[in-house]
């Protein structure tokens, strides 16, 4: 009765480790889409700083001799945002796929250690909940046993 009251606080315990990992890995999760979310944030600012002195160089000529040429300027501009945007959609994706993969490793890592501590805990419960059952037939039959002779 006692090893029957020990292992079931054992898996009580257990479970509270269980609970108490998931909801490391809930905060750890937070954390990585709180940094995943700063580093795209700073990557949008840098490039908007990089659009906006791009920008002004293209006004500053478009302004100097606009007469002559206007065409040529428009077209400067546009491919200027262009390539801008493109590179700015690139770069913000990079760095949110390589935030989000991280994310998705640190998250990966902590459920294993989490899975593996859990399934630890609960093979050393299930083999001391089979000691215990085991313990606890052995009386009735070697006392049938010695009845029987």
């Amino acid at each position: 009765n006692a090893k029957l009251l020990a292992t079931e606080a054992a898996l009580a315990s257990a479970e509270a480790r269980v609970s108490e990992l998931a909801l490391e890995l809930q905060e750890s999760n937070r954390s990585a889409h709180r940094e995943a979310e700063t580093a795209e944030r700073k990557a949008v600012e840098a490039e908007m700083e990089a659009l906006s002195s791009v920008w002004s160089g293209a006004e500053s000529e478009l302004e100097h001799d606009r007469s002559k040429h206007e065409e040529e300027m428009a077209r400067l501009s546009a491919t200027i945002v262009e390539e801008s945007t493109r590179r700015h959609v690139a770069e913000e994706a990079r760095l949110g796929a390589e935030a989000h993969a991280a994310s998705l490793e640190r998250a990966l890592v902590a459920e294993q250690k989490a899975r593996h501590e859990a399934e630890v805990v609960v093979e050393a419960s299930q083999r001391a909940l089979e000691a215990v059952r085991l313990q606890q037939q052995e009386p009735k039959r070697g006392g049938g046993l010695l009845r029987r002779r």
